[in-house]
Order: C-alpha cells, then sequence, then structure tokens
C-alpha cells in the first residue's frame, strides 16, 4: 500500500488506537485478528485504522474481514469485496 498523507481525524484515530493497542497487550507476533465488517462507516474506519497501524507496528500479525449481510439487499455490500481484495 502506498504511503499517503493522513488528515488530522485519521492519526488521531491511528494514534488512539495504538495507544490502546499497547496498554491491553491485545497484540502479539503472529496474532490472527478478525474484523467484522458490516459495511457501515464505523467498520470502514476500523479497518483503515488497522491497516494504517499494521505498517507500523514492530512485528506482523494477520488480519482478516469478517462479512455476514444481516438480510440487506445483496448488492448493497457488492463494493467492499473489491476494496477488500485491494487492501
Amino acid at each position: 500500500m502506498a504511503r499517503e498523507k493522513l488528515s488530522y481525524a485519521q492519526k488521531h484515530c491511528v494514534s488512539s488506537a495504538g495507544k490502546l493497542m499497547q496498554t491491553t497487550g491485545m497484540l502479539h507476533p503472529g496474532a490472527r485478528v478478525g474484523i467484522a465488517m458490516s459495511g457501515g462507516m464505523d467498520s470502514w474506519v476500523l479497518m483503515q485504522t488497522l491497516l494504517h497501524r499494521r505498517r507500523i507496528f514492530p512485528f506482523s500479525f494477520e488480519m482478516m474481514a469478517l462479512h455476514l449481510n444481516p438480510g440487506f439487499d445483496p448488492e448493497s455490500h457488492a463494493a467492499l469485496i473489491p476494496w477488500l481484495q485491494e487492501r
């Protein structure tokens, strides 16, 4: 993923997530993390934040997007698939 300039809000999210991860010790080398992706704005922000954190973390860990359509129109989440495949 190319390095991109983050906005103030993005920097705040990435920084806050990093502090929380460090405080809780929630990750370890080789960890596998599942991120629930509904397709809504909150899950997109969470995924983007974790993608940025993963690039600056001192060790590698695996991330998996987990999506379950809760009965909405199947086409409403179609944009999620290529976006996740690219990342």
